[in-house]
Parts: structure tokens; sequence; C-alpha cells
């Protein structure tokens, strides 16, 4: 059997790569629908709240979705498979204090994600401009639900149970459901806690391989038919880097003699504007989820 992430020769049975840590999809996956666009759709809910197509009456009753309940399910999607890969390891904590201006961006990103700092810190960070983005995806799905945007974000303030006006709210409230439900894991297996952040591994990245997460990033903007060029165009890269964080936890459940120690892929790219991440395997990877899967 072969590891669908890293392509390395794995037995049959086991969970988790030996060689990268991913989890082993053993059953084939259902092909998953936009989660965002399933909010509407009566063949995949039922009692979703439908906006008024031509020629139909509004609707007399609003009914509610989950969609937290669903952002929460993909989260965790998300995170057990790569904290479980390295948490509970015995392995002392080996990184290095960041050496490099891309070095450090990769580092001070990370830390002010894991801990659910700003997500103005965030965006300040990305090479993609995730407000223009969610416009973009307010704009898409507002159409393609027949409803003004203004509508749209009604709909979502109903499921969200916050209002939500504008392209910025909604990312915040993406951003605070990541957070809170990657902290309320991290809180459930290791109790309270304090981390700290070093720099595991670094490479520089050849052309083919910014094209590989170019084109990764653009499976997913796919399903409100744009790409990553459109934010961020790769002619303008002068040079891009491959900055593995490792992230250390001492957390009050777990014994003395363990380190809980788990590793986020970066990759920052040099941009006029300075270092800017382009992708990360947690917060950037999980928004994009959010955007075109839905739970399972």
């Amino acid at each position: 059997m072969q590891c669908k992430e890293c392509k390395t020769q794995i037995p049959d049975g086991v969970k988790y790569c030996p060689d990268c840590g991913a989890m082993v999809q053993t059953d084939p996956i259902p092909q998953n629908q936009p989660i965002y666009q399933n909010s509407f759709d009566p063949t995949i809910n039922p009692d979703a709240q439908q906006f008024p197509y031509e020629g139909q009456p509004a609707p007399k009753k609003k009914k509610k979705i989950n969609i937290p309940g669903l952002i929460i399910s993909v989260v965790l999607a998300v995170i057990i498979p790569v904290v479980s890969s390295y948490f509970y390891s015995n392995r002392s904590g080996s990184g290095n204090a960041p050496k490099t201006d891309y070095e450090s961006v990769a580092v001070s990103y990370m830390e002010n994600i894991l801990s659910g700092t700003s997500t103005d810190d965030a965006i300040n960070a990305s090479a993609i401009d995730f407000v223009l983005v969610y416009d973009d995806l307010i704009d898409y799905y507002s159409k393609a639900s027949a409803a003004t945007p203004e509508e749209y974000l009604d709909f979502l303030s109903d499921n969200y149970m916050i209002k939500i006006t504008n392209s910025e709210e909604l990312l915040n409230a993406d951003f605070s459901f990541i957070y809170d439900s990657f902290d309320e894991f991290i809180r459930d297996e290791f109790g309270s806690y304090t981390f700290s952040c070093a720099v595991a591994d670094c490479d520089e990245l050849t052309d083919e391989e910014i094209k590989y997460y170019y084109e990764k990033i653009d499976k997913n903007l796919n399903s409100i038919e744009k790409s990553t060029n459109d934010y961020i165009n790769k002619s303008e890269i002068t040079d891009a880097y491959k900055v593995k964080v490792e992230y250390v936890i001492d957390g009050s459940k777990t014994s003395d003699e363990y380190t809980n120690i788990d590793e986020f892929t970066t990759i920052i790219v040099g941009t006029e504007d300075g270092y800017k991440v382009l992708y990360d395997d947690y917060f950037i990877d999980t928004l994009l989820t959010l955007m075109t899967e839905e739970a399972e």
C-alpha cells in the first residue's frame, strides 16, 4: 500500500504513515460538495433554508442547519490525523531559533495562529488576501442560491448564531471556530498547557515545487471558479521555502517523561512586501477545506 501524501510504501493494517505521519485512508472517500453550497441544496440538506428562486414563493419558516457543527467536524478531521502522528512522543524537542527572515515569518505566524491571537495578524502574514477570497466566496454562493449577498449573509448569521455583515466578519467566525476546536482538542488531551515554536527544518523550493502548492490551493479555489493566480501572481515570487515549524506542548495531564510535539509545514514566499505565508497545512489548509467540503 502507498501513502497518498508522501508516496512511501507502507504495510497493510497501519493507521499512520511511518514516514510522514499522515492518516492512512483505507475506505473510499465519499465525494464531498462545498459546505456553503450544501447549506442551500435540498438534495443534500432537505431541511435547509432555501432562498426563493424565480417563480417560487418565499419560505414561510426559516430552518437552520448547524453550520458551526459542520465546521468543527471538518476542523477536527484535519487536526486529529496531524496531531496524533506526533503527540505522545518520548523524543525531545530539537527545533532551532529562526536564523533568517523567512524562518522568523514562519515561526511568528504559527505562534499567532496556534495562540488564536488575531485574524488580522494572520491575514497580514498571508500572501493570499483571504478577505478578498471571502468576498468572492460570498458573491459566488449568493448568486448560486439566487440571493443577494445581504440575504446570504443573513442566512449565515442565523446558522452561525452571530451577526455577519461582511467577508471579514465571516472570516473571523471561521478563524474562531478553527482555533477554538484546536484549543479544545489540546485541552482535552493534555489539560492546561503552554507551548513554544521553533524551526524543525527548512528547504528552498524549486519552481516545480512552487507550482505544486499553487495547484494544491487551486483545487479548493476552483470551487468558486477562482485560482491562486487571481490573488498572487506566481511570476512575482522571488524565492520560496518550506519551513517546518516545531510545536512543543507542556501539558498538565501528561508525564514529565514525555514531550508532546508536532510539526506544521509552512510555505513562505518572497514578495515585494517581504516574506509571506502562501500555505500552511493547518490554518490555511483548513480555511480552504471549509470552503469546498462538508463534514463526512
